[in-house]
């Protein structure tokens, strides 16, 4: 028998930068009854070699199969009533784990528990900043995660849960794999918590070819589970209180209307293809308001414009990932 009560999973693929210091954040936790089980998915960098400094135990792959199967091999491993899953690249607070045992433990009520991103982020480049406070921003706005779905940088749920929902392994790409498993277990009645005292910082440095990658791939993940899964049903009905997270797929369709707009203009010459194009360009103050106030106050107005300017092009990349989505859920259909 295992005196741990909790078992705290960490996904690795070519984390070498980051591994070192999330697992000693975690080793450094105030609460001790724990295992740590890393699972690298078949890493070409020094991953392991990093994860033999410390007293974890460590599951190879021979092929790289995707963080969702990494996830879904942790749990089979795991030996505690509580599965906790930490990103490679989130170093935690001292007193995180104590929380989702605390919290597990005095409420039988609901199934897992999920932290938020810490404001602070290291790295100072814009789009670093810009895709950390939008995830922080969701985060603190966010009043039921029950009626949204958590993500999964940090999260614990109950081992039991796994009985009847695992990570969809065929979602290859550490894209939306955590926001599905939350939401099949929702729409099937589990219930979680959302602790925005547990705060995680996400050491992940966005470039722009990356981050463009990143909302490409998750859209057309996004667009293909839509298609596929009766969960979305579930969601649909819901209402959501958070404002934000209606508002913030509106790019989507903004940023392909101004594009047909300035494709019209380009192609007629016609001044009158102008004026909604102006309208369009102007759309996001009034859309994203409260956000962009938010970064107003925390970034100056230097980095609001960015903000706005990025909008468009962040609409365009998600639009072209639904797309692909959408024809990749109706290959399968008729496979």
């Amino acid at each position: 028998m295992m005196s741990n009560k909790i078992s705290v999973i960490v996904p690795v693929y070519n984390a070498g930068g980051t591994l070192r210091e999330c697992l000693s954040a975690i080793f450094n936790s105030d609460y001790k009854e724990f295992e740590v089980i890393v699972v690298d998915d078949n890493s070409t960098d020094d991953s392991v070699i990093i994860a033999k400094e410390f007293a974890a135990r460590i599951i190879l792959f021979s092929s790289n199969k995707g963080v969702a199967a990494a996830r879904n091999k942790g749990v089979e491993e795991a030996k505690g009533d509580y599965l906790l899953f930490v990103d490679s690249d989130c170093i935690i607070k001292p007193d995180s784990i104590a929380k989702v045992v605390d919290g597990l433990s005095k409420d039988n009520s609901i199934s897992g528990i999920a932290g938020i991103y810490a404001l602070h982020n290291r790295f100072n480049n814009f789009l670093s900043q810009y895709k950390h406070l939008i995830e922080y921003y969701r985060g603190i706005t966010c009043e039921d995660v029950n009626r949204h779905s958590f993500r999964g940088a940090f999260f614990a749920v109950r081992k039991g849960v796994f009985d009847s929902v695992r990570f969809d392994e065929s979602l290859k790409n550490a894209s939306i794999e955590d926001i599905e498993f939350g939401r099949e277990l929702i729409a099937s009645g589990h219930k979680f918590l959302l602790d925005k005292s547990i705060e995680v910082e996400h050491v992940k440095k966005r470039t722009l070819k990356g981050f463009f990658r990143n909302q490409f791939f998750r859209s057309k993940d996004i667009a293909r589970s839509f298609f596929a899964k009766k969960s979305y049903k579930f969601y649909l009905s819901k209402k959501r209180k958070s404002v934000y997270a209606k508002l913030y797929f509106l790019r989507v369709p903004v940023s392909l209307a101004l594009f047909a707009a300035l494709c019209g203009f380009l192609i007629t010459g016609n001044s009158a293809y102008l004026y909604p194009a102006l309208f369009l360009s102007i759309l996001p103050v009034f859309l994203e308001y409260e956000f962009l106030k938010f970064c107003l106050k925390q970034k100056g107005l230097g980095f609001v414009i960015q903000c706005i300017f990025v909008y468009f092009f962040d609409g365009l990349v998600s639009a072209l990932g639904v797309f692909a989505g959408l024809v990749k859920s109706l290959t399968e259909r008729k496979v």
